[in-house]
């Protein structure tokens, strides 16, 4: 049996140059076309997909969000609050496209970070709970007392990128 060859990189930090918007999406006729498609994948894959009005909304709320020693669990609150009320946009993208935007500044979240975060006894099981919830208050709160310093220390121990701290704590806290 041969292996299939991975087509698509789940990495937030690697933007796929497939993505590159078309020189001629300002022509009418294109971007209703790619409008019209996007439909059609987002009814076949069942999820709806967030407008380009709501991601430029959801990269300006990005832009109030002061560096993480700044930042209070408020500002989180603040920014996912007003990020998810973007049609389509959830918490855990949200915070992605956060931490993408910053430069790695923001921890990224996701199902992986959760477990990884609970392998390294960096959050509870009720911490980890509210990290997959909808209340952008618990959320926040746990972001910023546990998510952040787990993330900060992942970065500075041994200089880490972004991409390489993210694999380290998806890995409960292991290199390999």
């Amino acid at each position: 049996m041969t292996k299939r060859k991975k087509v698509f990189r789940r990495s937030i930090w690697d933007a796929d140059k497939r993505y590159v918007l078309p020189e001629n999406l300002s022509q009418p006729e294109v971007a209703e076309m790619i409008k019209t498609l996007r439909w059609v994948e987002a009814a076949k894959k069942r999820v709806p997909p967030i407008p380009d009005q709501g991601l430029l909304a959801i990269a300006r709320f990005a832009a109030l969000v002061p560096e993480p020693k700044e930042a209070k669990p408020d500002t989180i609150a603040t920014f996912l609050r007003d990020a998810t009320s973007v049609f389509g946009a959830g918490p855990a993208v949200c915070i992605c496209m956060l931490a993408v935007l910053k430069g790695g500044e923001y921890p990224p979240m996701d199902r992986k970070i959760v477990e990884g975060l609970l392998k390294m006894e960096a959050v509870s099981k009720d911490e980890a709970a509210s990290l997959s919830s909808a209340d952008s208050g618990s959320f926040a709160n746990v972001y910023f007392e546990k998510v952040i310093p787990a993330w900060n220390a992942a970065r500075a121990e041994g200089k880490r990128t972004p991409e390489q701290a993210d694999e380290y704590i998806a890995r409960g806290g292991n290199d390999s």
